[in-house]
């Protein structure tokens, strides 16, 4: 019997322990209740926007705190390296990664029995390039399962530009939702 795949989209790629980890237990559940994993690798937004340090403190409105972190970056770019040498070496060994996904059509042509979105702060416009991430609220006709699990934005109550946004998102999302906000 072939076992139902699902795809698991979160900030799995981060260097950060919680993040990797919540997506690890996720995906140790999943399996354990009999489906194959995959994560879902996806960037919906234009990452070519971010810059650099330089960039960035040109641009800073506190040159002095610009400067401080420029400085921080710099003093830790060999730690920062290796701490992302070994989270790209655990995903690799531990996850099983669709091929990038840059839109949400990309997303369902992966084709899914279940799609999870989760948990981590999916929600928060500040990662996702100042805006909600229609992807993170897996908007799009599938006859798939669709879950929104634990979803964070962090940033609650939202400014009231961003509260209409994601209004009109969860109005058109087809997921049942879990989040961790009031």
């Amino acid at each position: 019997m072939n076992k139902q795949k699902l795809g698991i989209l979160t900030f799995h790629t981060a260097c950060n322990y919680g993040a990797v980890l919540q997506a690890y237990a996720m995906k140790e559940i999943c399996e354990e209740i009999g489906y194959e994993v995959y994560f879902i690798r996806y960037s919906g937004y234009d990452q070519s926007k971010r810059i650099g340090v330089i960039e960035s403190f040109i641009n800073a409105q506190n040159k002095k705190k610009a400067l401080i972190n420029s400085i921080r970056c710099l003093l830790s770019y060999r730690g920062d390296k290796k701490r992302f040498n070994e989270f790209k070496r655990f995903r690799k060994e531990y996850f099983k990664e669709t091929d990038l996904c840059k839109t949400i059509e990309d997303i369902k042509k992966l084709n899914f029995d279940v799609y999870i979105s989760g948990s981590d702060q999916i929600w928060n416009y500040r990662i996702t390039g100042n805006k909600f991430d229609k992807g993170y609220f897996l908007d799009f006709d599938s006859n798939a399962k669709k879950i929104i699990y634990a979803a964070s934005s962090q940033d609650v109550p939202f400014p009231k530009e961003k509260e209409q946004e994601f209004i009109n998102l969860l109005k058109h999302t087809k997921a049942i939702i879990s989040i961790r906000e009031s």
